[in-house]
């Protein structure tokens, strides 16, 4: 984190060095060289000024046309990961281009990759210059980038900014849903944010996020929960271990505790860095300082007899 961090410091003072360090300084060059009789630096020092006001602003745009292009060819194919490659090779882009586009490709490609962690940084930078229609999905990605990792109450706000624009889209609400759940605000407007996604999801990760957060929400709330889906699965890490995560939090509710730990040990190893592996530590913890008469699965009244009776017989 701290490498990439000053790589970004590094292209955004460059961005600013190029944009007013070097055409305030040729200038002050051009007036001691005037001053000192030395006419004939003035030449370079002015065809420097031409190429930079009038040669390199057309090189740039033809540059971040085709930087466009190839982001865009990259993240729709699934290599979002050789978008970091493309910005590092693009160092006339780096020097005197809008840092605020290299950024959103950046965010965009760490969120697709499933480094969210490292996105963020570039979402916030991307945020504040992006232009109109670029800045919905930028938030969007913003706010699924501060869920996966754990700050439920930004993803919540940063969410919430999108909905209240009038952007309605399942994963979204599912996202502000269940940081909801997270920041325990099991209220109506959970619930309304719950019913409105599952009447706009289809199959696939939105409406199993929606699913997901349903059980959480009825745990939260003493309500029934039900089970995760059997076939539950998904491509994205993080969901994979928030599924373990409700199957062990339903597990707990059911007091097997074996089963929980299973669960909450399963969240753990598939994604170590996300929300759902936070709370099943809390959890495993949770589990392991309760009594052993708890934790051992409840023994129905059905079978206590019979195991009373196969003793007796053994005597």
């Amino acid at each position: 984190m701290k490498r990439m961090g000053s790589r970004t410091k590094t292209g955004t003072a460059g961005s600013t060095l190029g944009r007013l360090f070097l055409p305030l300084a040729s200038l002050v060059v051009l007036a001691i060289c005037w001053r000192l009789d030395l006419k004939w630096m003035t030449v370079p020092i002015v065809g420097f000024l031409v190429v930079y006001y009038f040669v390199l602003p057309r090189l740039i745009s033809s540059r971040l046309d085709r930087f466009r292009r190839e982001a865009l060819r990259l993240l729709a194919i699934g290599k979002p990961q050789d978008i970091q490659g493309l910005v590092r090779r693009n160092v006339l882009l780096q020097l005197f281009g809008p840092r605020a586009i290299l950024d959103a490709k950046l965010a965009l490609a760490f969120a697709a990759s499933g480094q969210y962690l490292r996105s963020i940084a570039h979402f916030e930078r991307a945020l504040p210059t992006a232009i109109e229609q670029e800045r919905i999905p930028l938030r969007i990605g913003l706010a699924k980038a501060l869920f996966v990792t754990g700050d439920l109450a930004r993803a919540a706000a940063e969410g919430q900014k999108v909905l209240d624009q009038g952007t309605r889209l399942p994963e979204l609400l599912a996202i502000v849903a269940r940081s909801r759940v997270g920041l325990a605000k099991n209220d109506d407007v959970t619930r309304a944010l719950i019913e409105e996604g599952f009447r706009l999801a289809e199959d696939g990760d939105p409406r199993l996020m929606l699913e997901l957060t349903r059980i959480e929400l009825a745990l939260a709330t003493g309500r029934s929960p039900g089970q995760v889906p059997d076939a539950a699965d998904s491509q994205q890490g993080f969901i994979r271990a928030w599924i373990h995560l409700v199957r062990g939090l339903v597990r707990h509710h059911q007091q097997d505790a074996a089963a929980a730990k299973k669960g909450y040990d399963r969240c753990i190893k598939t994604d170590a860095n996300c929300f759902a592996a936070a709370v099943a530590r809390e959890r495993l913890l949770s589990v392991n300082s309760e009594p052993e008469s708890r934790s051992s699965p409840p023994v129905s009244r059905q079978d206590a007899p019979v195991r009373r009776k196969k003793k007796r017989r053994k005597r």
